[in-house]
């Protein structure tokens, strides 16, 4: 697995356009319910990372909000890696089918990587499929 470096991430978060707030017994049903498409193959339905997140130490599963609008879901976690060093891994991004296109996955991303460069974390890892271009782009 190849860790890009910090250097290589825009620095600042898109302000403004989106919100994170954490999966709970208020959320949880909506986000399990926002629409994928046919075309988000590569991406585990929201309830499995809704219920993977609770046995995965460090994680932060959040919806993600344009406004008061769902829009998506994230599930990353911080930990250290065998130097010790804090890492940011990403697990999952998905935003509903008809609010791609709209810049809040790349939103997102910048705000997750801005609060977890805040608290010193010095690299990233991505997990995703070989074939998920969009992703490793993204």
């Amino acid at each position: 697995m190849k860790f890009l470096q910090w250097k290589k991430i825009p620095s600042e978060p898109v302000q403004d356009l989106v919100r994170l707030v954490p999966v709970d017994e208020n959320n949880w049903r909506e986000c399990a319910k926002l629409p994928t498409g046919e075309d988000h193959k590569f991406v585990a339905p929201n309830v499995w990372s809704i219920a993977e997140a609770q046995f995965w130490t460090g994680s932060r599963s959040c919806c993600i909000y344009h406004g008061d609008e769902m829009v998506g879901y994230v599930l990353f976690n911080l930990s250290h890696n065998d130097a010790g060093d804090l890492r940011l891994w990403w697990s999952r991004l998905m935003v509903a089918e008809p609010q791609r296109g709209k810049g809040y996955a790349r939103a997102t991303i910048q705000q997750v990587i801005a609060d977890a460069r805040q608290q010193g974390c010095v690299d990233i890892g991505l997990s995703t499929e070989p074939e998920n271009l969009k992703a490793i782009r993204l």
